[in-house]
């Protein structure tokens, strides 16, 4: 192999310029020559000599002459210099007892090292990982679901299942599955197939003119119906509990009747119950609650639960049942709504067959004021609508006023009435699941319209009461709902102001909206945690793992 230096011969002690003939400066290396003379071949017999220059630090450089001088002679270095790399066996053994951290001990359990194989690269492990996740999340999932929505499928039902919400009570609805049958025309009362956890909590309202106290019934999270009232607060009555056989959800309906409470709800099997009696404000005195004589009638209602108790302050003017003394409105198995009256003093129910054509309506909002009947509903195009008789009509139905907005399909109506100022405020959910109140003023023929106000957004279906249905001039009247699909009930206020500029009434709200306290209705617990199904469980506990096993495939790549 020719040599990589020149071939011309020159004495070692005396180095030979680069500008001489021939002569070329070495080639810069990364490492030494095969041997002396650059034999690729050759093996190393020493290593060549190296000069240095005898100039100490602080000599003074002269200025270079145009003439080339010689070179003074260079000092050899005698040690032996050591190749500054190591060998591959080397190598791989610093590397094999490189200690590795405590982080990596504690963490990855010096669990194999798959990461850092070519043969798996981190990158097609953690897709693999992330594969069998997703699977693991469908398979618990999504497949449950699937196979439960066919088993409740039967193949002997012809109809299309539909999921809607529909309405529950006047002061209750439901988010339910229905089984509408295909008709668009059809004005047949919907059937219902409920769930428990598919109610929302029932209440009710109602005001003792000796005391002037208000009282709350409603039902808990356990079947049970609970009593509070207010005298300068809110305070759970004593019995708290008065009943412990109450349907999940079920709707709360009272009234009252020569300052005695007349309190009915819905039991497990769906029949009508009540209990009566007169509280008082002592909580340390022990109320006496009765069975009503309502619950000897056996009175099955439909899968709506809607009941609805109304009492007429003027029971003298309505002649055609000048006796009665309060009405009760149910919704009954199959579709339809019937009513019986209530007469005080023979403690009697009587059915009355004296309602207009409510075919396909699920439930109702009963008003009697000033002598005049009025009946308020849905239409089959979900307006508000109404129904009024009095003597002007010869106790005959007339077909009254009809809303403009379309309503939720689960509203509920609320009705609250004066006969001193003929004004009547009707609140109801819209379609956008917000609460609206048409105010009017008259009755009958003559009502009139003199705003429509959109309130507060609500839970779908929400149950509306109040305290005041009649006789409230001049006060702040509270509206209850429920709001943010929870067990909790809220209020809202407003009253009826006159100006005497215009000489009419027009309605003043309260500033936002209040929470009830002590109140807990059947429904989402809004302080509880979230309970968790086995599927979630399952794909928690499968990340869980593949993060585990992610963080140890990282640790290992960089502890090695």
């Amino acid at each position: 192999m020719p040599s990589r230096r020149s071939s011309l011969s020159l004495d070692s002690s005396d180095p030979p310029p680069y500008s001489a003939a021939g002569t070329t400066p070495p080639s810069f290396r990364s490492s030494p020559p095969a041997s002396q003379f650059g034999g690729e071949d050759d093996s190393i017999q020493e290593f060549p000599t190296v000069y240095t220059s005898p100039r100490t630090y602080g000599d003074k450089v002269k200025p270079r002459s145009s003439k080339l001088s010689k070179p003074r002679p260079l000092k050899p270095i005698t040690e032996k210099i050591e190749p500054p790399y190591l060998a591959a066996d080397e190598i791989e053994s610093a590397q094999n007892s490189r200690p590795q951290s405590k982080l990596f001990t504690l963490i990855c359990c010096n669990c194999p090292v798959i990461c850092v194989n070519k043969r798996f690269p981190c990158w097609a492990v953690t897709l693999v990982v992330a594969c069998f996740l997703i699977m693991a999340v469908v398979l618990g999932t999504v497949i449950p679901l699937v196979v439960k929505s066919h088993g409740d499928e039967s193949p002997s039902n012809s109809s299309i299942v539909v999921t809607a919400t529909v309405t529950s009570t006047v002061r209750s609805t439901i988010i339910q599955t229905l089984t509408a049958t295909t008709s668009p025309t059809s004005t047949t009362a919907q059937q219902e197939t409920l769930k428990p956890d598919q109610y929302l909590g029932g209440f009710d309202a109602v005001t003792l003119d000796s005391s002037y106290t208000t009282h709350m019934f409603y039902t808990d999270q356990h079947s049970g119906l609970q009593h509070i009232f207010v005298y300068y607060s809110w305070e759970r009555a004593n019995p708290s509990s008065i009943a412990n056989d109450v349907h999940p959800g079920s709707p709360i309906t009272a009234s009252n009747i020569s300052d005695q409470i007349h309190v009915f709800y819905v039991d497990n099997d769906n029949y009508i119950q009540g209990l009566y009696g007169r509280p008082t404000t002592s909580s340390s005195y022990m109320a006496t609650w009765l069975p009503h004589s309502i619950g000897s009638l056996q009175l099955k209602t439909a899968d709506s639960l809607f009941i609805r108790t109304c009492v007429a302050a003027d029971s003298q003017n309505y002649t055609y049942a000048s006796y009665m003394s309060m009405y009760l409105y149910y919704a009954i198995p199959g579709g339809g709504i019937k009513k019986y009256g209530f007469s005080n003093d023979t403690s009697q129910w009587q059915q009355m067959d004296d309602i207009p054509d409510l075919s396909g309506v699920r439930e109702v909002e009963c008003q009697l004021t000033a002598g005049v009947e009025t009946l308020w509903t849905t239409n089959n195009q979900s307006h508000i609508t109404s129904w009024y008789r009095a003597i002007a009509t010869n106790w005959q139905w007339k077909r009254g006023y009809t809303g403009p907005e379309v309503t939720a399909d689960s509203t509920n109506i609320l009705s609250i009435s004066t006969a001193e100022t003929k004004r009547t405020h009707i609140i109801f959910q819209n379609a956008n699941d917000d609460l609206q109140r048409y105010d009017f003023t008259g009755f009958g023929p003559n009502m009139t319209l003199t705003s429509n106000t959109v309130l507060k957004s609500s839970t779908p279906g929400t149950r509306l009461t109040t305290w005041a249905n009649n006789d409230y001039c001049g006060e702040y009247v509270n509206v209850y709902y429920q709001r943010d699909g929870t067990s909790q009930v809220f209020y809202i206020s407003f009253r009826d102001s006159y100006s005497y500029s215009s000489y009419y009434y027009s309605p003043v709200d309260s500033e936002g909206d209040n929470l009830m306290p002590l109140v807990e209705t059947y429904g989402k617990d809004p302080n509880s945690r979230k309970k968790y199904k086995p599927a979630e469980i399952f794909g928690f506990v499968v990340a869980a793992l593949v993060g585990w096993f992610l963080i140890c495939c990282c640790c290992v790549a960089m502890a090695n």
